[in-house]
Order: C-alpha cells, then structure tokens, then sequence
C-alpha cells in the first residue's frame, strides 16, 4: 500500500526535478493504479513543455484507477477550463468532485466555469459555500464577478 507519508513528501514538491520524475516512476510502477500518483504526474507534467494531452490522460487514468477519486475529478475540471477550453465538461468534473467530497478548490473551479458562461449569480454561491471565504482565490474571483471582468462580451 502506498504511504501517505510518501504522498505527502510528493505534495510538497512545487517544481519536480528529474530526479521527483524517476521517485513517480519508480512508484507508479510497484503501484500503477495509484489515483494519486497519477494525479501528480498530471499536475507535473503541465510545468514542462508536453503535449497537453498527455496531462489529461494521466488525470483521465487517475479517475478510471478510482472514480470516487475526488481530486482527480477536480484536475480534470481544471484541465478542461484552462487547457481543454471545454466549459461544459469542466463543469461536469467539477460537479462530479464535488459530489465526492471535494472542497474550496472545486467550489472554486466551478464558479470560473459558471463566471465564464455568464451566469455570476451562480458562481457567487458557489464561492459562497467555499470554508476559506479569506481565501485569496475566492476574494479575488468575487471582486472580478463583481467588476464584470468574467462578463461574457456579445
């Protein structure tokens, strides 16, 4: 069974060396159905010059490893609003993680999504609900709402 001390020390990781990438390599290959492992190798590949599909596919294979994974879920959404440029499913990932248990990050999520669809009154309650409403992320995505920022142009 995979450590939580070892995903710890991998969630502590900001910008992952090759050698962060040979440790995920040697990991995912005694445990290759690990969600989570292949949730930071997603989340690591985007900081290097890869096809971007290749992030989805590890955050697709996280998910299909265990779809009750939340935070799977959750980077898929983020994947599909900033790289996917697919609203509609980011929105289903998004909602999906929430359902799962995920937090602030997917409430988060979800309010750019419906920000950028036009329908601020509804990404206001979504950050309503985040725990952290001190959280810079929430202040600020609020205070861009508010200023019409997101306001779709016609």
């Amino acid at each position: 069974m995979l450590s939580k001390v070892v995903l710890q020390q991998l969630s502590q990781v900001s910008f992952p060396t090759p050698a962060d990438f040979d440790q995920l390599r040697s990991l995912q290959a005694e445990f290759p159905d690990s969600p989570e492992l292949w949730n930071f190798r997603g989340n690591w590949l985007q900081l290097y010059d890869v096809p971007l599909a290749q992030v989805q596919v590890c955050y697709e294979k996280a998910i299909s490893c265990d779809p009750t994974f939340a935070a799977g879920h959750e980077s898929l959404g983020y994947y599909h609003d900033t790289f996917g440029d697919d609203l509609m499913r980011a929105m289903q990932c998004f909602r999906q993680a929430l359902k799962l248990g995920a937090g602030d990050a997917s409430h988060i999520g979800l309010a750019r999504v419906l920000a950028q669809l036009g329908r601020s009154t509804e990404a206001i309650q979504q950050l309503n609900q985040c725990v952290d409403q001190a959280n810079t992320e929430v202040v600020l995505l609020r205070c861009q709402i508010a200023d019409g920022l997101w306001a779709i142009d016609d």
